[in-house]
């Protein structure tokens, strides 16, 4: 179940249903790399996998920290976002 608060969400235009439907999310992999993570946003946005980026709204408060963000995607696609995520961050 998403528990994390809206400042923490990255879904792009998938915010809406994040706090309507019961979605059960599972780390894929950590990065601190900026351009990665908007790659990794583009991939999982042409597959349709739901996700966000836990501690991203940190780093915006606090550049200067380089603490790794957490991707979460859906529980159920986690196979799928493994596989077409395949040499990006540090796996889980």
């Amino acid at each position: 179940m998403l528990s994390q608060s809206l400042d923490e969400l990255c879904f792009g235009n998938m915010i809406e249903y994040s706090m309507i439907e019961d979605i059960e999310f599972i780390e894929v992999l950590q990065t601190t790399d900026a351009t990665e993570i908007e790659v990794i946003k583009s991939i999982l946005n042409n597959a349709e996998i739901k996700y966000y980026f836990k501690g991203q709204a940190l780093g915006r408060i606090f550049p200067t920290m380089n603490k790794p963000v957490r991707l979460m995607v859906q529980k159920e696609r986690f196979e799928e976002a493994m596989e077409i995520l395949k040499g990006h961050g540090k796996k889980r």
